[in-house]
């Protein structure tokens, strides 16, 4: 019995061993590039503005709103969008306040910096709504592939998305979160789950410890299965984004996805100095805003 128990306690050792090596992340290659910021709503917040204007006087998703984020740095800029009279336009996010008159998109593709990339939320799972924001980039000349932009929305309008440009980034939160239980579920075998493979992966800030071979051996497993990790802050909401600067010290040094952030201007100016052309007053704006959110928290 004894010799039984020795043998059984070997093989569990080397199991274990086995298992630490194959999620080690410090042997993992490590990942190229950094972090990517993905702004919600341009500039947020993405709840809206509850009848008034945000504290740096930017309606969230509007042209204006959408054009700073870009100009102070973002990776990419979430825009909503919705059917409109004349074609897809951007959508006031709540109540309307400041400059949330509806634009088009036609509006705002001409403005955008040279290296602007988009995340299309498509609010609406009506197909005329989808064809008619490819249309628009058609019309416009922007290759949504080439140009790196995505698309979030329903199953419905990814489909039609994916039939046009199989080779662009779709996804919406839901495929994202089973992806993500998936993976916490079996990462252990070295292996990527089915509902991962060529998707998107959705980690919550407070819970990356669980995610086996975090971050470096997870990152390469979803780049070589061409998938995408975004990283999103606590909260309801599977899209809730970071709205304190502090918190980017929470992402890995080596994470080279997505971080989805809800006041982008504070943040961006926190990761991007060299891009930040707030004015005095706007810089004293944003400080009194963090100093009562963080007396909430």
């Amino acid at each position: 019995m004894k010799r039984w128990l020795l043998r059984i306690g070997a093989i569990l050792a080397v199991a274990i061993l086995g298992l630490t090596v194959l999620n080690a992340q410090w042997l993992a290659p490590e990942p190229k590039g950094g972090v990517k910021l993905v702004t919600a709503a341009g500039l947020g917040p993405a709840s809206g503005c509850g009848g008034s204007a945000p504290y740096h006087g930017f309606a969230p998703n509007s042209l204006a709103s959408i054009l700073r984020a870009d100009k102070l740095g973002a990776a990419m800029v979430e825009v909503r969008v919705g059917q409109g009279a004349d074609g897809a336009v951007l959508l006031p996010v709540g109540p309307a306040c400041g400059d949330a008159e509806p634009a088009s998109l036609a509006d705002l593709l001409p403005q955008l910096t040279r290296h602007a990339r988009l995340m299309f939320n498509l609010t609406s799972a009506d197909a005329r709504l989808t064809e008619g924001v490819l249309d628009s980039l058609a019309e416009a000349g922007r290759d949504p592939a080439q140009e790196r932009d995505g698309f979030l929305g329903s199953p419905e309008a990814l489909a039609v998305i994916r039939a046009r440009h199989p080779d662009v980034w779709a996804w919406n939160p839901d495929e994202a979160e089973a992806c993500s239980r998936d993976y916490i579920l079996i990462g252990w075998t070295g292996f990527l789950p089915g509902s991962c493979k060529g998707k998107t992966m959705l980690v919550r800030l407070d819970n990356q410890i669980v995610y086996w071979g975090w971050p470096n051996r997870l990152l390469a497993r979803m780049e070589a299965e061409g998938g995408n990790v975004v990283i999103s802050a606590p909260g309801a909401d599977p899209l809730s984004g970071i709205d304190l600067p502090e918190q980017i010290g929470e992402v890995p040094s080596t994470f080279n996805g997505y971080l989805w952030v809800d006041d982008a201007f504070a943040i961006l100016p926190a990761l991007y100095p060299r891009f930040d052309t707030r004015r005095q007053a706007e810089i004293d704006a944003t400080a009194r805003a963090l100093s009562e959110r963080r007396s909430q928290r």
